[in-house]
This record gives C-alpha cells, structure tokens and sequence, in this order.
C-alpha cells in the first residue's frame, strides 16, 4: 500500500531507540565474556610453552642418553641442580623431582601451572613419559 501523501517513511524515533537499547545490552553482555575467553587463551598459549619445555628435554634425555632431573623452587625450575628456568608471569610447582631417564622412561608426577590466575596441570605418566596438559579449575 502506498503511503499517503503526508506520511513521511522510515522509522520513528521509538523504533529506533529500541534497537538501540537491544544493541547495548547484546554488547553489555558479550563484551566481558569474549575478554575472558581471550584471557583463557592467552595463558593456555603460555602453559603449552611449559609442555614443550618438558617435552624438549624428555627427548634430549633420551637422544643423549643423559638423565634430566628437574626439581622446583620458588616457581622456577631447577634442571640437574644447575641451570634455572623460569618463565615471566608463569608459576611453577612441583611436590616432587621428576626424572627422565636415558632409555626414554620417566619417573612421572605432576608439575602446576599457574598464570594470571589461571590454572593447567601437566601429568607426566610412568614410565612412558606421556605428557598432558590439562585446564585446572
């Protein structure tokens, strides 16, 4: 139907506030739940640099034929009582030394990860030397 001659077209101003309003609280909610997501990432990014830290010398030990022992202190690690390794803003512990021995096996344990209040856990099994990251809570 063809509007009149005095009726202007387009949308009223009530029209218009309405989606507004609906935008801005589609936004209000969103915006806080992608930021954390984001966040999650980005530490879950950092926590993979410590799996890959750990398969580094697993491999080494083996391909070297040369034992690795790695210990924690103060959130940093020790690896054969000498070297220090230590990541910004990454928080590692461990109850006990984990060993990787020259013909590939592994004492196992676990190792915690903490960053920007976020949490991972890397289980090493027995004797394989498995590794897997998995998200705390």
């Amino acid at each position: 139907m063809k509007p009149s001659k005095g009726m202007a077209r387009g949308f009223t101003l009530l029209e218009l506030l309405m989606v507004v309003l609906l935008l801005s609280v589609l936004l209000a909610v969103t915006i806080p739940a992608s930021y954390s997501m984001v966040q999650g990432y980005r530490a879950s990014l950092e926590a993979e640099k410590v799996l890959l830290f750990f398969s580094r010398l697993k491999r080494e030990s083996f391909q070297y034929s040369h034992l690795q022992e790695i210990k924690e202190k103060e959130g940093r690690l020790l690896i054969n009582n000498g070297e220090v390794v230590s990541w910004p803003d990454i928080l590692v512990r461990m109850d006990d030394p984990i060993m990787f021995y020259e013909n590939g096996t592994s004492s196992g344990g676990v190792v915690e990860i903490e960053i920007h209040g976020y949490r991972f856990k890397i289980d090493i099994d027995t004797p394989s030397g498995t590794l897997v990251l998995q998200r705390g809570t």
